[in-house]
C-alpha cells in the first residue's frame, strides 16, 4: 500500500458551487461544463438574478441552495456566502473528503491534459488540498459573441493569458 493514498481511495466526493447573478447567456454551458468534467453536484447561489439564469440553471442539472438579492454584485458578500454553504454541506453529509470547485459563471475548467478535473483530483496525492488555476480571457473577435448553452471555445478561440491566479479547486477534511 502506497504511503499516501490518491484522492480516489478516499472514496472522493467533487461537488462545484456559482454565486451566480444574471447570467442567463452563460449558465447552461458552465453547469453542463462541470458535470463533463465529473462533478457529482453543482449548487447555485443565486444573487437575485431578474432574468432566467436560476431556471436555467436547474434545466442543466444545478441545485439551488441559497438565495441573497442586494440588487447588485457584491464580491464580499460573495466569497461569505460561498463558504458559508460549504460549511454547512459539509456538516449536513458529515464527510470528511469533498474537493470543491469554485466557479464564476463564466469560467471553463480545463486541465489541459486531456483528462477531466475528478481523473485529475483522483491522481493527486492525498496529501494535496489545494489546486491553483491559472486563467485565460475568451476575446470575442466575431458575431456569434456568445450561444447559450455551448462552450465559448467553439466559437470564439481567441484568448489571451491571465497573469491572476485562482484557488478554485479545494478540499475540506
Amino acid at each position: 500500500m502506497p504511503a499516501h493514498p490518491s484522492s480516489n481511495e478516499l472514496n472522493m466526493k467533487l461537488y462545484a458551487v456559482m454565486f451566480v447573478w444574471n447570467e442567463e447567456d452563460v449558465i447552461e454551458a458552465t453547469v453542463k461544463n462541470a458535470f463533463a468534467h465529473g462533478v457529482d453536484k453543482v449548487f447555485l447561489i443565486d444573487n437575485g438574478s431578474t432574468d432566467k439564469t436560476v431556471q436555467l440553471a436547474v434545466r442543466s442539472g444545478a441545485t439551488p441552495i441559497h438565495s441573497v438579492d442586494t440588487g447588485y454584485f457584491d464580491g464580499k458578500l460573495k466569497y461569505g456566502t460561498v463558504n458559508a454553504v460549504i460549511r454547512q454541506i459539509n456538516k449536513n453529509e458529515n464527510d470528511s473528503s469533498i474537493w470543491w470547485l469554485i466557479l464564476d459563471a463564466d469560467e471553463f475548467p480545463d486541465t489541459r491534459l486531456g483528462i477531466g478535473l475528478r481523473a485529475f483530483l483522483e491522481a493527486l496525492d492525498s496529501d494535496v488540498t489545494v489546486v491553483a488555476a491559472e486563467l485565460l480571457d475568451h476575446l470575442p473577435t466575431h458575431p456569434p459573441y456568445n450561444i447559450p448553452g455551448y462552450h465559448p471555445i467553439h466559437f470564439q478561440p481567441a484568448a489571451s493569458h491571465i497573469s491572476m491566479h485562482k484557488l478554485p479547486l479545494l478540499r475540506y477534511d
